[in-house]
C-alpha cells in the first residue's frame, strides 16, 4: 500500500491513511490481506500496538485510518547506530514482547515481526514508545485464511522454521522466534543466520545453523 499523512476534517487531528495500491485491486487475496491488517489490529487496544480507527473503501480502493506516529522504525535506528547495549535493546523490545503476548491472548499471530515493522514513536515529552505495525499477513484464530502450506509469506531472515515448511503451523511460538532474531540483531548488528539469498537463509534456519553470539564478539549475560 501507500501511506499518507492526513487530517481528520472534524477533529482536526493528524492521522495516517493507508490505501491499497491501485494495481493490486484485481487480486482478491491481496485485498483481503489488506483488510485483514485493520481487523487484526482492531482486536486489541494496547499502548504498543498501532491503533486502527477506521476501515473502508474509497473509489473502489480499500483504506485504513491509523494513529499518526512520529519517529522512526527500529530498522532505521539499527542502520544508524549499529549495535545496541543490552539494557537499551531490552528497553525497546520488552514493550514489544508485551504487545505480542497480548495479541496472542486475543488469538492473533503476527507472522511478520521484523525491525521494519517495529516503530519507535516519539511522545511529546521525548519518550520512545515502541509500536507493533503491519498486520497484513497476520493470522486470526480459526479463520482458515492465508494458511495454505504452498505459500511462503514473510521476510526469510526473521521467519521461523515452520513458516518455511507449512504456514499453517505458524503460531505464537513463530512470533517468539522472530522476536529472538530481532533481539540478536539489535545486540550483534548482524543476523543470526548466514546467507545471501532467501534459499540460503531458509536452509540455515531450517537446519538450525545459528552463528553463536560469541562469534560476533558478544559477551552476554
Amino acid at each position: 500500500g501507500e501511506v499518507y499523512r492526513a487530517e481528520h476534517r472534524d477533529l482536526r487531528k493528524p492521522v495516517a491513511l493507508k490505501l491499497l495500491l491501485p494495481e493490486l485491486l484485481g487480486q482478491p487475496g491481496l485485498v483481503a490481506r489488506f483488510l485483514r491488517e485493520g481487523q487484526a489490529a482492531a482486536r486489541l487496544r494496547h499502548p504498543h500496538v498501532v491503533d486502527v480507527t477506521d476501515v473502508g473503501t474509497y473509489q473502489g480502493r480499500p483504506f485504513l485510518v491509523m494513529e499518526y506516529l512520529e519517529g522512526e522504525s527500529l530498522a532505521a535506528l539499527l542502520r544508524r547506530e549499529g549495535r545496541l547495549t543490552v539494557p537499551r535493546a531490552l528497553a525497546l523490545l520488552t514493550p514489544v514482547c508485551a504487545a505480542v503476548a497480548a495479541l496472542h491472548a486475543q488469538g492473533v499471530v503476527h507472522r511478520d515481526l521484523k525491525p521494519d515493522n517495529l516503530f519507535l514513536a516519539r511522545l511529546p515529552d521525548g519518550t520512545l514508545c515502541p509500536k507493533v505495525l503491519d498486520f497484513g499477513i497476520s493470522r486470526l484464530a480459526n479463520d482458515g485464511i492465508f494458511t495454505s502450506h504452498h505459500q511462503i509469506i514473510g521476510t526469510p531472515r526473521y521467519m521461523s522454521p515452520e513458516q518455511f515448511s507449512d504456514l499453517r503451523e505458524a503460531g505464537p511460538a513463530s512470533d517468539q522466534f522472530s522476536l529472538a532474531v530481532i533481539l540478536y540483531e539489535c545486540l550483534a548488528a548482524a543476523a543470526p543466520f548466514a546467507g545471501e539469498t532467501p534459499s540460503q537463509v531458509m536452509f540455515q534456519v531450517t537446519q538450525g545453523h545459528l552463528i553463536p553470539p560469541r562469534q560476533r564478539g558478544l559477551t552476554l549475560p
